[in-house]
């Protein structure tokens, strides 16, 4: 090879132009539909409301006072501790299946829960 280098050949600059830009036409907006409602006909229901009037029960004191009493509900409740014995648990399941009491709803004494039942048949 010839000793000689070859020389880089310039290249022509080229004038950079800026891209054209895309013209952007608007399109015309579309209004959603709006909805309709269909017509509600509401009929008129007359409850009637048979309700027997409640009397309090009365209890005299028999110190011959004038002041009268009135009882207490008579619902009678029982309770099971949570941490009671298998055999309690499934005498008051057996007895919720049968009919004899309802449960109620539970509660703490202190540090100890209890479920609360209503005995409904005597």
């Amino acid at each position: 090879m010839s000793e000689e280098r070859k020389k880089a050949q310039p290249k022509p600059v080229v004038k950079v132009e800026p891209k054209k830009r895309v013209e952007i036409k608007p399109v015309a907006k579309v209004e959603p539909k709006k909805r309709v409602k269909p017509k509600v006909v509401v009929e008129e229901v007359q409850l009637i409301v048979k309700t027997k009037p409640v009397e309090p029960k009365i209890v005299l004191d028999t110190n011959n006072t004038t002041e009268v009493k009135v009882k207490r509900a008579e619902n009678k409740y029982i309770r099971i501790a949570l941490d009671a014995k298998p055999e309690e648990r499934n005498e008051f399941s057996a007895k919720v299946k049968s009919g004899e009491i309802k449960y109620a709803y539970y509660a703490t004494d202190n540090d100890k829960g209890y479920h609360y039942y209503i005995v409904l048949k005597k």
